[in-house]
């Protein structure tokens, strides 16, 4: 049997193509998000891969402006990116999920918790998915980052 590691979603974004006993594969992740693999020669196994977004910086003040980036690179032409965000200003913290940035090709975004839409001081949360525009698959969401505003 061929041994080849592939996209389990249905969104395509990779395959491994036929590896020989020994060999190895590189494969590009440029979008957060939680993807599912699957191995031709391990059918039963749940294996996943998970990439997380970027948030720089972590912590900060209200008058500070936050990086979040959720990709190294454009989408491929059919896919664009999904980013939601939560707060909490309290311990333990119930994360509710909202759309920040739905349906874009952008790759980051900045974000000013002084803005009045925001709540202030707290943890905010951004994760984020890319998504097949043609078929409809995605990604799991990726595991959160946190920005802590004091």
């Amino acid at each position: 049997m061929d041994h080849v590691v592939a996209d389990r979603s249905g969104m395509k974004l990779f395959r491994s193509g036929t590896l020989s006993p020994g060999g190895s594969y590189v494969t590009p992740f440029f979008a957060a998000g939680t993807f599912s693999i699957g191995d031709a020669l391990k059918p039963t196994s749940k294996q996943t891969m998970l990439v997380s977004p970027v948030a720089r910086p972590q912590s900060g003040d209200a008058s500070t402006t936050f990086s979040v980036q959720w990709a190294s690179q454009a989408p491929p032409a059919s896919f664009l990116y999904d980013v939601q965000l939560a707060y909490c200003s309290a311990t333990p913290c119930t994360k509710n999920y909202l759309p920040w940035r739905s349906d874009t090709r952008d790759q980051s975004a900045t974000f000013d918790a002084s803005d009045p839409g925001w709540h202030g001081p707290g943890q905010y949360f951004f994760r984020a998915r890319i998504r097949n525009i043609t078929n409809g698959a995605a990604s799991g969401w990726s595991p959160p980052v946190t920005i802590s505003v004091g």
